[in-house]
């Protein structure tokens, strides 16, 4: 086992909460398509984590909103580059969900509002930084090296294979420590909304069982709310990732 499992139960409701990767291998990912396929013959729910939807803000938004969006959307297009550079497949190409599996996220435009609504404000400069090529290559270096050490079960990074890129890293360090401290607000939120899909989904079907696909970061978090809306831990099995 890869991805930590954890069953959660409130009376006769059941929860498998799966802690997944963005990216990994495909023999690691056929641990979580077999489940999904025997458990959609039992009548689960599918509920997975994933920012969805248009990456263009509506007509009259802020130039404040279109720049967090701008970024935004810049780190998303890293992240399946990162992963086919380190060989390993996305969770979404391996997995096939059913039709009706529910976005348990927010969309990108909510997420681009609400980190404006809590008051990330971005210089003009940010996004030309951000498209320089060394900032790209810089960030998707990064980017692999943090695919492979969370499959290998380790944050260890090469830091010395990022010297060539210290220039732009200074230029933008204050910037992307605003932005860290935002994304994990937007994380804890995103937790939120992904409780609240959970009781949304459950309400009214008093023996409603749930599969749940979210990231790996997410887990405690989301636990913990469960936690206070009744529901309780019965089983934990922790993943087996190799030494080193």
């Amino acid at each position: 086992m890869i991805f930590e499992r954890t069953v959660l139960t409130r009376g006769s409701q059941m929860l498998i909460l799966r802690s997944t990767l963005h990216g990994s291998s495909e023999d690691a990912y056929q641990e979580l398509k077999d489940e999904v396929g025997n458990l959609k013959q039992e009548g689960y729910y599918f509920l997975i984590e994933g920012v969805y939807g248009s990456r263009v803000m509506p007509e009259g938004s802020t130039l404040q909103e279109q720049r967090i969006a701008a970024l935004m959307a810049e780190m998303f297009n890293w992240l399946p580059h990162s992963i086919g550079k380190t060989g390993f497949v996305s969770q979404r190409s391996a997995i096939q969900y059913p039709t009706s599996t529910i976005h348990a996220d927010l969309s990108f435009i909510e997420c681009a509002q609400w980190m404006y609504n809590q008051g990330l404000r971005l210089p003009r400069w940010i996004m030309p930084l951000m498209r320089n090529p060394y900032s790209r290559q810089m960030f998707n270096k990064i980017m692999q090296q943090a695919v492979v050490g969370m499959n290998a079960g380790s944050r260890k990074r090469n830091h010395w294979s990022l010297i060539p890129y210290y220039p732009v890293a200074i230029l933008l360090m204050p910037i992307m420590y605003r932005w860290k401290k935002y994304s994990g607000m937007l994380h804890d939120h995103r937790n939120r909304v992904a409780v609240r899909m959970v009781e949304e989904t459950c309400k009214d079907d008093p023996e409603a069982k749930i599969l749940m696909h979210y990231g790996r970061k997410h887990k405690a978090g989301i636990v913990e709310l469960l936690i206070t809306k009744g529901w309780r831990i019965s089983v934990q099995n922790f993943p087996i990732v190799p030494e080193g």
